[in-house]
């Protein structure tokens, strides 16, 4: 997985933020525009499974789209991991901005740039795979639905939990692929959103293995 690139817009972007949370004046050139912001984290995917990164193979027209409005780091890294797995550290660098060797062990104690955001008057939702803390979770993000906080899992069979005034709540099953779930999720909160901008973080648990499809998943 390629985040390191990720990591340091991310971090500065907040950084930014932080230096920009004052209210800005009602009129005039220097009104500051806050954009919204929406990331969208695969999970152990490589970054040459994308067909407009190289891969002649694999058919990725969203993502394409993606590539060719925006920007592509093809040459950021993950540094690597303490256990055999890469996604926990890679989500724990990505919202604290520090790289392999300065995160805490229990990936906890550092600030996030959610919380970033959060003070600087964004609205903060995350609907997807949470690997980390449930500390860390609840205090990044002021709206969490449908989160998956564990490891490796059939898709179709995942249990998700909302967070309700500050804690996780009870787990339930899924009614579908959870990444469906998840993206179910984030639209509708995008679409009911109407007050100020957000940022909103949706973290796939695909494709990690078990590498499982629904059965009408076109091939």
């Amino acid at each position: 997985m390629k985040t390191t690139c990720a990591i340091v817009v991310a971090a500065v972007l907040g950084a930014s933020l932080l230096l920009q949370a004052a209210e800005p004046p009602a009129s005039g050139p220097n009104v500051l525009v806050r954009p919204n912001v929406l990331i969208l984290f695969a999970d152990d995917m490589r970054a040459d499974a994308i067909a407009a990164l190289g891969n002649p193979v694999i058919k990725t027209p969203n993502l394409d789209r993606l590539v060719r409005r925006g920007v592509a780091f093809d040459r950021a890294y993950m540094q690597g991991s303490f256990t055999p797995a890469t996604c926990v550290p890679s989500r724990a660098m990505l919202m604290t901005g520090r790289s392999l060797f300065h995160i805490d062990a229990k990936r906890s104690k550092e600030a996030t740039w959610p919380e970033a955001f959060g003070e600087a008057g964004y609205t903060t939702f995350v609907s997807g795979k949470w690997h980390n803390t449930d500390a860390m979770l609840t205090r990044s993000f002021q709206i969490a639905r449908s989160m998956y906080v564990g490891g490796m899992t059939n898709p179709l069979h995942a249990m998700v939990s909302d967070v309700v005034d500050g804690a996780l709540g009870p787990p339930h099953l899924v009614e579908k692929h959870s990444c469906a779930v998840f993206a179910d999720e984030t639209i509708r909160f995008l679409r009911a959103h109407d007050g100020g901008p957000f940022f909103a973080y949706v973290p796939f648990n695909a494709p990690h293995d078990p590498h499982v499809t629904p059965p009408d998943f076109p091939v």
